[in-house]
């Protein structure tokens, strides 16, 4: 793909995001750490949806909805909603194994592009504090409620860029996104 975004919910992303700030408390707002804390906790009480969104030269191409909550271990399950329906394939001769081929790979990018979201969500401590000590910080004014919007690039692979918007007044996370080109891949 020449050029590819991945858009996720805030859900899974900035959880592991406020897993993280606790080590890098230091270099960032105190008010942002304890919320982040907050929220981390009580997300493990609730399900959310999430979204994802794959786009190729600006079309959708597929999007997969996923309910999403913590079982009593901690560990995060993904329940599959619903997905982008796919078209009817051919199931024999030729025609039918290049057909599955691609279902194969088109899945297999799928995986790819799910641990690639989650590289962004589960940011290391070091990554994480050179995001936040690099990232521009700007105030937006919306209808209903101030946001700040921290805007950073180079987060996890050169020539990405990541966006986390806040709450002004809690410093809750209202959502996420981030972008990574390829280039070269078909």
């Amino acid at each position: 793909m020449n050029k590819l975004i991945v858009r996720r919910g805030i859900g899974f992303g900035l959880v592991a995001l406020s897993l993280t700030t606790a080590a890098v408390s230091a270099q960032i707002d105190p008010k942002f750490v304890q919320s982040q804390q907050q929220n981390a906790q009580a997300l493990r009480q609730y399900t959310w949806k999430s979204r994802t969104e794959i786009r190729k030269g600006g079309e959708t191409k597929n999007v997969q909805l996923n309910l999403m909550r913590y079982d009593i271990n901690g560990t995060l399950e993904k329940t599959p909603i619903s997905s982008t329906p796919q078209p009817q394939l051919p199931t024999r001769g030729l025609r039918g194994h290049i057909a599955q081929k691609k279902k194969e790979d088109f899945i297999d990018r799928l995986n790819s592009l799910e641990m690639l979201a989650r590289s962004y969500s589960e940011l290391p401590p070091d990554k994480m504090q050179r995001f936040m000590a690099t990232a521009i910080t700007t105030a937006e004014t919306g209808a209903q409620q101030k946001l700040l919007r921290i805007k950073g690039s180079d987060v996890v692979q050169p020539g990405d860029s990541m966006t986390v918007w806040l709450d002004a007044a809690t410093r809750h996370c209202e959502r996420s996104k981030f972008r990574r080109h390829w280039i070269g891949r078909s």
